[in-house]
């Protein structure tokens, strides 16, 4: 077992999903008990919302499961009308080696509605 932190300011967080590169995702928590989105890598934590397109109305605020070319699934609000929906956050590079990490193209992944 390992303590994978908080991000800065929260006060617990869940991994839920991990995969055979040792990558983990779920949630943070703060005070409030506000969800945010993240992805643990090799010692640091990720904010998902942080690398949503700018103009997005998706946060992910729930991530469940990665699998090993670094997709990310989980739950994601619509800031223009508060509904949820189940998101896929998708590296925008192909990740042929299996030996890349998903945090290399997180800051310009892409975050879709799906289902």
């Amino acid at each position: 077992m390992r303590d994978l932190h908080t991000l800065s300011g929260d006060v617990a967080s869940v991994g839920l999903g991990i995969n055979d590169m040792g990558d983990v995702v779920g949630v943070s928590i703060d005070a409030s008990g506000h969800l945010r989105a993240v992805l643990w890598h090799d010692g640091g934590m990720t904010d998902l919302s942080k690398v949503v397109p700018s103009g997005s109305t998706l946060i992910p605020f729930f991530a469940e499961y990665i699998n090993s070319r670094g997709e990310i699934v989980g739950s994601a609000i619509d800031l223009t009308n508060g509904n949820f929906h189940a998101f896929k956050l998708t590296p925008a590079t192909a990740m042929a080696d299996s030996r890349a990490r998903p945090c290399n193209v997180c800051p310009s992944a892409q975050v879709k509605p799906f289902g």
